[in-house]
């Protein structure tokens, strides 16, 4: 990163000028116009789910059928995060600008290793734990042995997680309602789609009890066709 020269003048400024302050920092950043580091993270995540599904079918007439299902989801998330940084360069000669500044040269140093040092991350685990249930309700018309319509209404989930973002580290749960209509003839279907009826929002990030975001999927509709012999 380029040397942050208005950061070394404030971190000088209480004990020389500020025109002196800025001027140290401007030589400075001569000999050292980067502070180059070498940057290394792992980010390593697990995650376990079981789910467990279920669909019924009763035939309350002839021709007219009514759907149920359901969906239990359990998901569990493990996810890691680790930086490390290194200055990979050589501090400017304290005395590079004579014996009479070499004690803020070196504070200056000090501050510039303090940087890169404050870049780094210990290695930090969170594990969580998410359950769901999912269900699913519609209606099936048989109109000839060869044509039938459906509608279904079905409950949609993503878990949240975790982030190494300290000012967001929790991701929220997204829950939404999608629903579809649908014909079938005996080589052909046509179906109409809605993802998230309800414009539901969601939590996106949080913090603790601090809600940072709250965002909404985007309400998707369209038009399907297939073949099937």
């Amino acid at each position: 990163m380029t040397t942050p020269t208005g950061t070394i003048t404030n971190l000088l400024t209480p004990y020389v000028r500020a025109t002196s302050a800025a001027t140290i920092a401007t030589a400075y950043a001569q000999v050292l116009p980067v502070i180059p580091v070498a940057y290394a993270a792992s980010q390593p995540e697990r995650v376990e789910t079981m789910a467990l599904f279920g669909d019924a079918r009763w035939r309350v007439a002839d021709r007219l059928t009514l759907i149920g299902g359901f969906g239990l989801d359990r998901e569990r998330n493990r996810y890691a995060a680790e930086t490390q940084t290194t200055f990979t360069d050589t501090l400017p000669a304290t005395d590079f600008l004579g014996t009479r500044y070499a004690p803020l040269v070196s504070a200056v140093n000090a501050g510039v290793l303090g940087l890169v040092d404050d870049a780094n991350a210990p290695m930090a685990a969170n594990t969580r734990t998410f359950h769901a249930f999912l269900p699913k309700a519609g209606v099936s018309m048989d109109w000839t042995p060869d044509l039938t319509t459906a509608f279904t209404v079905q409950r949609a989930y993503r878990s949240g997680g975790s982030s190494q973002n300290q000012a967001a580290n929790r991701v929220g749960v997204r829950t939404v309602v999608n629903g579809q209509v649908g014909y079938q003839a005996d080589h052909w279907n046509l179906f109409v789609f809605a993802r998230n009826l309800l414009n539901a929002k969601y939590q996106q990030y949080n913090y603790a009890a601090a809600h940072i975001a709250v965002l909404g999927d985007p309400q998707t509709f369209g038009v399907g066709a297939g073949l099937h012999w």
